[in-house]
């Protein structure tokens, strides 16, 4: 499974991810990945009039399988005379 889960979120006064929400879902346990991965983000928090204040934000989170494509080559045995 590959794909983005696009996510939505404030960024409190403190820096802290808050109130994570899955606006386009991937599904099999990658959205709940997305946001265990954004709620370990740390932001510089917004300001306005020099004071922090919380900002709403999206994000998109990609996922990309990688494989190994090398063809593994089995050795037949040669039977013994």
């Amino acid at each position: 499974m590959q794909g983005t889960v696009e996510l939505r979120f404030i960024v409190g006064p403190d820096g802290s991810v808050q109130q994570v929400e899955v606006v386009k879902p991937l599904g099999m346990g990658l959205d709940e990945a997305a946001i265990a991965t954004v709620r370990t983000w740390k932001f510089e928090p917004g300001t306005h009039d020099g004071k922090p204040v919380a900002v709403k934000l999206s994000a998109d989170v990609s996922f990309s399988l990688i494989t190994d494509c090398k063809e593994k080559k089995i050795k037949k045995a040669k039977p013994r005379k």
